[in-house]
């Protein structure tokens, strides 16, 4: 069995992120028998064990931005593997990118946390284990992104939106998600062209119909339109660093 620790930002992160990481697994592992339970029998492959929010800790000087959360959330998953009997512990740290620089992005976190380990007063700031394999899902600019790639309109009219947004936007905005932004209510807000060209009631929620259909898009079809969207980049740390290990 493997734990799988979530750290989301929100509803749409956390639910997409796990939707991908359950369809790597199950397109991507090496062994016959670890793909077939995934999408068989999920309860007894893996459980998604939601962090707290609310969860405190002492954080080190010199950690700032998303090195903080990226913190919060191992120390949190460190102390709650202690009481797990599972076999394998993932932590997944999923959120938008919205209009970050590199080096404040929960990605570069990841990296800042574990370089502290060298100076970690573990006396002072409690237990952490900087080995912890992390999977990070960062969209940008967020994760409306990551559902509006997969969008093929099925209906003359649905095509018809999609060209009027072309057309204000000059591009096509499945193809080039990273173009768009998190500036609330501007041209090229992520969450307004999401709702927009898949004729949403309001923002992405995971359950709606026309979300789910966007999520089944192939998933070449998807790393190739998320090469800037930080989409190969959460493809490339399930490859690296979870399959080798089911």
């Amino acid at each position: 069995m493997t734990t799988i620790f979530v750290d989301k930002e929100d509803d749409l992160s956390g639910s997409v992120s796990r939707h991908f990481l359950d369809r790597l697994v199950i397109e991507k592992a090496t062994r016959t028998w670890v793909r077939e339970q995934w999408a068989d029998s999920p309860e007894f492959a893996r459980k998604y064990h939601p962090l707290k929010k609310s969860f405190q800790a002492r954080i080190p000087g010199g950690l700032d931005g998303h090195a903080k959360t990226v913190f919060r959330a191992m120390k949190q998953a460190t102390a709650a593997r202690e009481l797990s009997e599972d076999s394998l512990h993932v932590l997944l740290v999923a959120g938008d990118a919205d209009n970050q620089l590199a080096e404040h992005t929960r990605r570069r976190g990841v990296d800042v946390v574990r370089a502290s380990a060298k100076t970690f007063n573990e006396k002072q700031f409690g237990k952490i284990d900087f080995e912890l394999v992390v999977i990070v899902a960062e969209a940008t600019p967020e994760f409306d992104a990551w559902v509006l790639m997969g969008h093929e309109p099925a209906t003359p009219r649905a095509k018809k939106v999609l060209d009027e947004v072309k057309k204000e936007l000059t591009f096509d905005p499945r193809l080039e998600t990273h173009r768009l932004n998190s500036t609330t209510k501007g041209v090229r807000d992520a969450k307004r062209i999401c709702e927009r060209v898949l004729e949403l009631d309001g923002q992405a929620r995971f359950n709606d119909p026309a979300v789910q259909s966007a999520l089944t898009r192939d998933t070449q079809t998807l790393r190739t339109r998320g090469v800037s969207n930080g989409f190969e980049h959460f493809v490339d740390d399930i490859e690296k660093k979870l399959l080798p290990l089911l």
